[in-house]
């Protein structure tokens, strides 16, 4: 192995902040990690600003708000070249 979890984590997330850099993703955070054969599937969950939707008041909650839903993709980074080979989208559970 060439890459610890930490280090493809890292990589993954620096090559998705730079493919989305025109869209300000907010909130990138890991999701879940996992080796697959030599390649690292990394889970990442961010939000996009222009995906953000107002909460009506609610009289029984009384909450109102912004509401930015979560964007998921894999992201696979191969263990012996340590690039990214691949992003996927990740439907939300």
């Amino acid at each position: 192995m060439s890459l610890s979890a930490k280090q493809a984590v890292r990589l993954a997330k620096a090559w998705l902040e730079d493919q989305f850099s025109d869209e300000q993703i907010e909130n990138l955070g890991l999701e879940e990690v996992r080796l697959n054969g030599d390649a690292w599937e990394i889970t990442l969950g961010f939000s996009r600003a222009w995906e953000a939707r107002d909460i009506p008041y609610s009289a029984i909650t009384g909450i109102t708000g912004v509401i930015k839903p979560r964007t998921y993709k894999v992201v696979v980074v191969d263990d012996n070249s340590e690039h990214v080979v691949q992003m996927r989208n990740r439907e939300a559970a």
